[in-house]
């Protein structure tokens, strides 16, 4: 087995009392009960997609592992994890939204390192 270091973007959010997970670099997403769950759930999901690419589909595997999410999305995850990791602007944005009479609930970015063993 090869060992393949990685590190991908994620989200994370709240929708309607489930937690949904998803990888901007790859395109995937989950859903679940709870964030360590959805976050759990979502480590597997792109470990097994990364596996099946460079060895059940390795002709293509380039293709496969340079999926990218929508504009939107990476400019989503852009902003989330701009305003994660900067208390005052975290601040500054929450009280926008309570002005603007918007809900806005919990909202995650983050880098996921994803050692893996590959067949």
């Amino acid at each position: 087995m090869n060992p393949i270091n990685m590190t991908v973007r994620c989200m994370a959010w709240e929708e309607r009392g489930l937690w949904v997970a998803a990888c901007i670099d790859l395109t995937l997403a989950v859903q679940a009960d709870t964030l360590p769950a959805a976050r759990r759930q979502l480590h597997e999901q792109i470990a097994q997609y990364v596996n099946e690419a460079v060895s059940v589909d390795a002709a293509h595997a380039d293709a496969l592992l340079a999926r990218r999410a929508p504009l939107l999305d990476r400019l989503r995850y852009a902003f989330w994890r701009m305003v994660s990791q900067r208390p005052r602007l975290r601040r500054t944005v929450k009280r926008l939204i309570d002005r603007a009479g918007l809900v806005i609930h919990h909202h995650l970015a983050y880098s996921e390192p994803l050692p893996l063993r590959l067949a």
